[in-house]
């Protein structure tokens, strides 16, 4: 998201080094709805990786708690569940030998993610572990989608799609080995004023930005909007 001449690149690529591990971790709601005790017991597993420490009421294998976003213990690593934060299942391995895990919505059990894979190698009990090849989606608390996300050999490739809660697109990027490159597209919440353009290797060929009434907005109007876009996203995100 950028040009290097005015330095948005360099900005871009420090805040989605900031915000994007933490796509694999979200937030919120009560315990006892999820059917989870308060203090889950360890039980061995041949299969996961790492210990049980307990069933959901769906009788998924639950390996980790986090805390919830917004508190000291955001993102923080428990042994039993935390109000207003989510749990992660393991899920087996998949033919490549690669980890699969899914996180969940602690209040309501629904899922927070579609099932994702991580390397063998990878910490699964890391709240920003990414996933490592495929497509992963991400949900609402209603189940409704928040966004479409794709990975190859952990890095983000292809279109990375993100919803508004009434499930129009608040913005499109495409990625190539973690590098901005292809068409990009933001609207800013809550109005119509939006921007759009094409990368190249993390740096901007070409951008745009409209206003409300859709006239034409100046360059540097475009590049804040563009770099706000990701802001916007992880202010919902961790709503």
């Amino acid at each position: 998201m950028t040009t290097r001449s005015t330095g948005l690149c360099n900005k871009w690529t420090m805040l989605t080094m900031a915000v994007l591990p933490l796509l694999v971790a979200c937030q919120s709601v009560p315990t006892q709805e999820a059917g989870l005790s308060k203090q889950a017991t360890a039980v061995a597993s041949q299969d996961a990786p790492v210990p049980v420490l307990g069933k959901d009421a769906k009788g998924h294998s639950i390996i980790a708690f986090f805390g919830a976003p917004d508190t000291d213990s955001e993102g923080s690593l428990f042994k039993e569940a935390q109000q207003g934060g989510f749990y992660r299942v393991y899920k087996g391995k998949n033919a490549a030998g690669q980890l699969q895990v899914q996180d969940f919505y602690q209040a309501n059990g629904a899922p927070q993610t579609s099932v994702f894979v991580v390397d063998p190698a990878a910490n699964v009990l890391d709240w920003a572990v990414l996933p490592q090849d495929g497509q992963i989606t991400f949900y609402r608390p209603n189940g409704a989608v928040r966004g479409v996300t794709t990975y190859q050999q952990g890095k983000l490739e292809g279109k990375d799609i993100y919803y508004n809660a009434d499930g129009t697109e608040r913005s499109v990027y495409t990625w190539r080995n973690d590098l901005l490159d292809g068409p990009f597209f933001a609207q800013y919440p809550g109005s119509q004023s939006r921007v759009e353009g094409v990368a190249k290797d993390d740096a901007i060929v070409s951008i745009k930005a409209f206003d409300d009434r859709g006239q034409p907005l100046p360059q540097e109007d475009a590049e804040r909007m563009l770099e706000a876009s990701m802001i916007f996203w992880y202010d919902d995100i961790f709503q």
